[in-house]
């Protein structure tokens, strides 16, 4: 899904990949002088016909707020654009200090516009004929993560952590065991496990359960009411996999491999 700034898509096809790079400035901080979005266009096409669409994310920066908009769109029906080969890339796409890479090609995509909730519009797309989706985060960007997350529930309680150690195991085909433990300070040093199931969705969210923490030792003992009491806020927790939304498209097979942090493969269509 790509914001429109302009609310429409524009009438005159040179300006559409402009139009597009615009919209994705607001999603991604894009680095300086890169062409985001290239448009190839049939002979004597319209403004909603397109050969080739390519969106280049190289070294862009997820602008995490920006994503809410895309909660209860409304969404039009009619299709205002038809792309005949989509090809979108981010080697790496950085979030919160660490790194993912992401590829999706797809053909004969159909995009609608809708209504976001920043009251703008917002190419969605809705159907296509076939695609694939790659997505690979390592481990030690995972511990990236985890350590930043980790150190935000810590800082107004005093708590410093110190590392993070991340040991991931396949546990089905759309399922991944996760074991963390986390060094953290207090006055005196605690060692922290933090254990919980990590299954994916045909939207490509990863959704947390059997969320389980304890800390070891004397120290460890005290804290631990309040170790069990953060691990249940975290029970159902689901966050986005995708650097883009997928809108309305359906995910025909998905599966997730560990191998130095996660892989995964969708299909699509």
């Amino acid at each position: 899904m790509i914001p429109l700034p302009s609310g429409a898509l524009p009438a005159e096809p040179a300006r559409l990949a402009d139009e597009l790079a615009r919209g994705l400035s607001e999603l991604f901080e894009l680095p300086a002088g890169q062409d985001a979005v290239r448009c190839v266009y049939p002979p004597g096409a319209g403004p909603g016909e397109l050969e080739e669409l390519r969106i280049d994310l190289d070294g862009a920066e997820v602008r995490e707020s920006s994503f809410a908009r895309f909660q209860g769109l409304d969404r039009q029906d009619a299709v205002v654009l038809r792309v005949l080969l989509l090809k979108a890339r981010g080697a790496p796409i950085r979030w919160r200090g660490a790194c993912s890479t992401f590829e999706l090609t797809a053909s004969q995509v159909a995009f609608a516009l809708a209504d976001d909730r920043s009251g703008g519009a917002t190419l969605v797309p809705v159907d296509l004929s076939d695609g694939l989706l790659a997505i690979r985060i390592a481990t030690a960007d995972l511990e990236r993560v985890l350590l930043e997350a980790a150190g935000e529930w810590g800082r107004p309680h005093g708590v410093r952590v110190e590392r993070v150690e991340l040991e991931l195991a396949q546990a089905g085909q759309r399922q991944v065991r996760a074991l963390a433990r986390i060094k953290v300070r207090k006055l005196l040093p605690v060692n922290v496990k933090l254990e919980a199931l990590l299954t994916l969705d045909e939207q490509l969210n990863a959704t947390l359960t059997g969320v389980s923490a304890r800390a070891e030792g004397l120290l460890g003992k005290a804290i631990d009411p309040e170790l069990s009491r953060r691990a249940g806020q975290l029970e159902g927790r689901s966050w986005p996999l995708a650097a883009l939304p997928l809108g309305d498209l359906r995910v025909r097979s998905l599966e997730v491999r560990v191998q130095d942090g996660l892989e995964l493969r969708a299909a699509l269509g």
